[in-house]
């Protein structure tokens, strides 16, 4: 059993921005992705609400990014930013924890669906293995992930 505490909060608050910068540096598969660093902070960062997973030594073990939004027919959604483990604790399950976390939330929030898009090969197989399928946005016509919330 994992022994995690998970806290919300707001962007940003320096010394917890860097901190999640440095993990994000440490642990994104850059080398599989198109994005920078600097991209990737600014896109999953900037107005998102972040869930944190902390381990004993409170230490960032995982961190999910959201944003609460309605799309044009008027709908709540839920967008995800980034969801990240850190590399020693992938296969412990976390990832799944986050995931329950954030349903719960996006339910609370009376949301319809998930959207997310996904820039590796891990990234889309967890999406997918999770019920989550391709779709295009009718607005902008860009292909995106999304998961219905029953």
């Amino acid at each position: 059993m994992l022994r995690t505490e998970s806290k919300i909060f707001e962007l940003p608050e320096s010394t917890k921005a860097k901190e999640q910068e440095r993990f994000i540096e440490n642990n994104y598969p850059f080398k599989e992705s198109q994005y920078t660093l600097d991209e990737i902070l600014d896109y999953a960062f900037e107005g998102f609400q972040v869930i944190e997973k902390r381990n004993k030594e409170n230490e960032i073990d995982g961190i999910i990014t959201f944003d609460f939004d309605e799309d044009n027919r008027g709908d709540n959604y839920c967008k995800i930013g980034i969801f990240l483990i850190d590399k020693k604790k992938r296969g412990e399950m976390l990832i799944n924890e986050l995931w329950k976390e954030l349903i719960e939330l996006a339910k609370k929030e009376s949301c319809e669906y998930f959207s997310a898009k996904a820039d590796t090969k891990a990234g889309r197989n967890w999406l997918e293995n999770n019920d989550f399928y391709k779709t295009i946005d009718e607005v902008n016509g860009i292909e995106y992930y999304r998961y219905d919330i029953n």
